[in-house]
């Protein structure tokens, strides 16, 4: 949080059934926190859609406190599902500002979302991964951060980003998928039989690790039994 902002980010629920599902966040005063003597405090926020929720700092925060914030989630039949843990912050306006959140979006260049990614930064910051291809950076107002972002699949990328004070930011990112030869499933620079053994077992969801998609033959982006076949074909005598 900043002088002016509170922001929170979460890790999005999933319903079993797929039901439509909000959010409902509530920040309560931190009764470890002997500040806050006799008084209380609550606040709540319901009908959330999105796993990231921002708003002005109410005058009723106190400076000086700690407090203790949860998440819980709700289907469409009304079914609680609440995160295991509490959180806590600390308000305090007498530092320096925090920039508004700062919003990396990872796409290839066929505009599909980008996943099994890591970002790395240069310099300390809060983070939190938002969504499968989103990722949601905090950092001192004004600095700039150089980001490394290595996905499976993809070139190596760097980003330098300098966080707003005032204005939300969000930045799309394309990466360029590596150079893989047809029936390279996991990407070593050799296709045998190894390669069709990963493919089976990943088709029959027994091998869960990421493998390379675009190892496909037809360039359709997806894996299946005729690269097994072209995979056998190429290393058999028979070409």
């Amino acid at each position: 949080m900043n002088n002016q902002i509170l922001a929170f980010a979460w890790n999005p629920s999933s319903d079993p059934d797929d039901d439509f599902m909000t959010y409902t966040i509530d920040i309560w005063n931190d009764p470890s926190d002997s500040n806050w003597g006799s008084d209380t405090f609550h606040y709540q926020q319901a009908g959330l859609t999105d796993n990231f929720f921002m708003f002005p700092l109410p005058k009723d925060f106190m400076d000086n406190r700690y407090y203790e914030w949860q998440v819980k989630a709700i289907d469409a039949y009304g079914k609680i599902k609440k995160c295991k843990k509490n959180f806590s912050f600390f308000v305090n306006n007498t530092g320096g500002d925090v920039g508004l959140p700062t919003q990396l979006i990872l796409f290839d260049e066929k505009t599909r979302p980008v996943q099994n990614y890591t970002i790395l930064c240069n310099k300390p910051l809060e983070d939190h991964v938002i969504d499968k291809n989103k990722y949601i950076a905090f950092g001192q107002a004004n600095e700039t951060y150089q980001f490394t972002i290595n996905a499976h699949g993809y070139e190596t990328q760097m980003k330098s980003i300098t966080i707003p004070e005032f204005i939300l930011k969000s930045e799309t990112i394309k990466l360029n998928e590596l150079q893989i030869d047809n029936g390279d499933i996991n990407g070593d620079g050799i296709v045998n039989l190894y390669d069709a053994c990963i493919l089976m077992q990943t088709l029959t969801h027994i091998y869960t690790k990421p493998v390379f998609w675009n190892a496909d033959i037809n360039g359709k982006d997806k894996l299946g039994l005729e690269e097994v076949i072209y995979i056998l074909w190429s290393i058999s005598d028979a070409k």
